[in-house]
């Protein structure tokens, strides 16, 4: 709970609310993303997600990051794991106009 505390705000989650990104920090060219990845399930399981990151500048939709996340291993009933997702592209973009989606494509045990 303390690292949830650290990371900041949340800025997205996934229905299920096994995914949850977290404000970003920016580091040089890069923006990165802290995500926790997090069983909710009784049985370990595999936790995967598709994350997208976009901005509206000038009126213009950009997308610049979709990829997908997952625990790798199985993860144990309410274990969570922290990872994170670099941006490339948005070094002058403000952080506030970033927006990023979150979609659950399933997990296994």
């Amino acid at each position: 709970m303390e690292e949830k505390k650290r990371l900041g705000a949340a800025v997205a989650a996934s229905a299920d609310k096994s995914v949850t990104v977290y404000a970003p920090s920016r580091e040089g060219d890069m923006v990165t993303f802290p995500v926790i990845l997090t069983n909710p399930f009784s049985a370990p399981r595999v936790v995967r997600a598709l994350i997208k990151v976009q901005a509206s500048p000038y009126g213009q939709q950009l997308s610049l990051y979709e990829g997908a996340v997952d625990s790798g291993a199985p993860l144990t009933s309410r274990a969570s794991l922290l990872t994170e997702i670099s941006v490339q592209g948005a070094h002058s973009l403000p952080l506030s106009d970033l927006t990023v989606e979150v979609r659950s494509v399933g997990s296994q045990g």
